[in-house]
């Protein structure tokens, strides 16, 4: 099996870069769709559990690609329910994002960077510094991940029905990546 690293991560391809990458590797471009429903409307990362994929197929995209979200290191939730993730994207890069539930919506505040390279007087972020801009799969990932936590763990909080670029980093220095996060199936 390929390590983590060498596996397409499958939460940053859009619904036709996942249709060509199925075609790439040999399957009909219709598989795309199912994975797709299984990854984002049942938020499902294990391919065991796609069940009307076949399992020669379930099989081989264990070899070849990955469903990874970013890992929850801090969850802190305060009086009015807003809750503050703390991140880890690996190699020890740390991002925050933030769920915010109203009554009438639910905004998640999410990262395009690691750092970030701007030095704003008004944000701390700035003055630790910039790392690196983060992937389409680790921005879609927050989405993925944020939605997993409060449907599954949280039922009385409401479904993500806004999401905002005022997390760590300046979304137009990342530009690529986020406007390949509009085109994700996650990402509303």
């Amino acid at each position: 099996m390929s390590s983590a690293s060498e596996r397409v991560n499958l939460l940053g391809l859009s619904p036709q870069q996942l249709r060509k990458w199925f075609a790439e590797i040999g399957e009909k471009p219709f598989r795309a769709t199912q994975v797709l429903k299984w990854v984002h409307q049942r938020q499902v990362d294990d391919f065991d559990q796609m069940t009307d994929l076949a399992k020669s197929l379930r099989e081989k995209l264990k070899q070849i690609a990955i469903v990874k979200a970013p890992e929850v290191v801090l969850d802190k939730t305060s009086k009015d329910g807003t809750r503050k993730f703390v991140i880890d994207i690996g190699a020890g890069g740390l991002v925050e994002m933030v769920y915010i539930p109203e009554p009438d919506r639910a905004t998640l505040c999410i990262s395009s960077q690691v750092g970030c390279p701007l030095t704003c007087t008004f944000c701390s972020t700035g003055r630790q510094g910039f790392n690196r801009n983060l992937t389409t799969a680790e921005i879609i990932g927050q989405l993925w991940l944020a939605e997993r936590l409060i449907e599954h763990k949280f039922p009385p909080n409401r479904s993500v029905t806004n999401i905002v670029f005022m997390g760590m980093g300046e979304p137009l220095l990342n530009y690529d990546a986020v406007v390949a996060v509009t085109v994700c199936p996650g990402a509303g």
